[in-house]
């Protein structure tokens, strides 16, 4: 099955071909393979918007929909500035330690402008903060949550900011 010209030129079409080469000519693109660029394409042209292709080191692909940590790149519209508060050296801090060892680096890639503050003194609880506008703070506790109930609360605190504005 290959790729078929429409008869008629809709917007949507348009659109989507004026997408295609824009991404194509990204520096982005360059490093893709033949192979991951074909299949970046095949999900364009199926309507698939927000995913990732992820190549495993044997070099199989794999397709990651991103629909559902879509709020992760938008904490910024919503929050003005995170801080994680934490223990060096405490079990009690060990999960918030790990949350922000494995999603630091994700978080501030989608969200540049955010200040993610990372405080750590001994013997302190952890806890996960933030502010919104106009200085309102709002604060989670930390201790005896998984990583997966601390991104939960992540994300909670961005709904939060959300509904403020509303």
């Amino acid at each position: 099955m290959g790729y078929r010209q429409p008869n008629s030129l809709d917007t949507h079409s348009v659109q989507l071909r004026f997408e295609i080469l824009s991404v194509y000519q990204s520096p982005f693109f360059t490093v893709l393979s033949d192979s991951e660029r074909r299949l970046w394409l095949w999900l364009v042209l199926l309507g698939m918007e927000s995913f990732m292709i992820v190549r495993s080191a044997k070099g199989t692909f794999y397709i990651v929909l991103v629909e559902a940590m879509a709020w992760r790149g938008q904490l910024s519209k919503n929050i003005k500035e995170l801080r994680f508060l934490m223990c060096q050296s405490s079990s009690a801090s060990a999960s918030a330690r790990a949350f922000v060892e494995k999603n630091y680096k994700e978080l501030k890639t989608l969200n540049p402008k955010l200040p993610i503050l990372i405080r750590e003194c001994s013997g302190v609880e952890p806890q996960l903060w933030a502010r919104y506008d106009l200085g309102v703070e709002k604060a989670i506790k930390l201790e005896g949550l998984s990583e997966a109930q601390i991104s939960k609360a992540l994300e909670d605190l961005a709904k939060a900011g959300q509904s403020s504005k509303a």
